[in-house]
């Protein structure tokens, strides 16, 4: 099976969609049988990432342009892939990529990425009110399948009226090559995302400012990176906050992390917190799971199994719920609090391992290809 996938880009600030991705790419070029190209629009930062198997294609697109050079329609006649895998919506540089498949009757999927929850079309909705009216539904029903992580999403999909067909499949953890050793010096509380207000970390703040004697001794390490001028300014409102709060001692703004010193920062922690708005999935708690972390997370994420496992809380999004949830955390023994971890742990080797995922998806693949009378079926 000839598989061809396609992002934007590969920026450094873009988070947790990159690493699953990528991640995602690397594992497939690993399945028997399989020949996959990656095509990115914007190449920058793609050396950074393993894709195994992977040949990248590199097109030329300069950031905030449309990419409208023959690069991808040369990639899909020289490849000829059976299904082309797109990441990401709202851009119509991956409209006219599109358009070119359906040229060629060539499948194609396309992965959200958890643009369709309704939070993520509050923002900027009258921009994505147009995009979905002039190609992004069009583009979305003429595929041959969305990729969603969570049966929540496929909720999100629902709603704005796409009534196709759904591959379903989660998001795999990309492991360190070794583990850091445990370094834990004090009492620790992880956040670990970008620096936006979907995030939820007014909530965090907010809430470790209701919980007063309970988080004596602790500290809030806040892990995150900055994409933008709006979560510059979001940055120095957080800051503000935690001033007029006289939290200055609790709070530690470490920023950007690469890969080696983010799993650094996880094994110094004893608790994982995000208190999100919306999640498609929530890379970063796997990790945080995987890392022995137990975690505290909404139900706007699709981690209800955190109950199931005993491996944290699964809360709804109210500041009262969100101080219950971290008291409880924060009065466990350590004992209590590594038994839940290890359970955590033992959810993501179970269930989000990248190799089973990868099965699972070109299995996914083949039978949308001999759905859809592929060339190549």
């Amino acid at each position: 099976m000839r598989i061809l996938q396609v992002a934007l880009g590969v920026s450094p600030t873009a988070g947790g969609p990159v690493r699953s991705i990528t991640g995602l790419t690397r594992a497939l070029s690993n399945v028997s049988g399989c020949a996959v190209d990656f095509f990115v629009h914007d190449p920058d930062g793609v050396e950074r990432f393993d894709l195994g198997n992977t040949r990248v294609i590199r097109g030329h697109r300069v950031a905030g342009t449309v990419d409208r050079s023959d690069d991808f329609a040369n990639e899909l006649d020289a490849f000829m892939p059976d299904v082309v895998h797109f990441h990401g919506l709202w851009s119509w540089t991956l409209h006219l990529d599109q358009v070119a498949c359906r040229k060629r009757g060539i499948p194609y999927v396309i992965a959200p990425r958890g643009s369709l929850d309704a939070w993520s079309l509050r923002q900027k909705w009258w921009k994505k009110r147009v995009a979905l009216a002039l190609f992004q539904m069009r583009d979305l029903r003429l595929s041959a399948a969305l990729h969603v992580t969570a049966t929540m999403e496929k909720t999100h999909c629902k709603r704005i009226g796409y009534d196709g067909k759904f591959i379903l499949c989660p998001n795999g953890v990309n492991l360190p090559a070794s583990m850091p050793m445990i370094q834990r010096a004090g009492r620790r509380v992880l956040f670990m995302s970008r620096m936006h207000p979907k995030k939820g970390v007014i909530e965090l703040v907010e809430a470790w400012h209701r919980l007063g004697r309970v988080s004596d001794g602790w500290v809030c390490e806040l892990v995150y990176t900055l994409n933008g001028p709006e979560e510059v300014e979001y940055e120095a409102k957080i800051r503000g906050l935690v001033e007029r709060l006289g939290l200055e001692k609790s709070f530690v703004f470490t920023g950007e992390l690469d890969d080696e010193s983010k799993w650094q920062a996880y094994r110094r922690a004893d608790l994982f917190v995000l208190p999100t708005h919306s999640e498609n999935f929530g890379i970063v708690i796997a990790e945080a799971a995987y890392a022995g972390l137990p975690v505290i997370t909404t139900t706007n994420a699709p981690w209800d199994e955190l109950i199931q496992r005993q491996a944290g809380w699964w809360i709804d999004l109210t500041l009262e719920n969100l101080v219950h949830a971290m008291a409880a955390a924060m009065k466990m023994s350590d004992r209590e609090r590594s038994a839940m971890g290890e359970n955590a742990h033992a959810l993501v080797v179970e269930k989000y391992s990248w190799d089973s995922l990868a099965e699972s998806m070109v299995k996914q693949y083949g039978d949308l290809i001999s759905q859809q009378g592929g060339r190549h079926a």
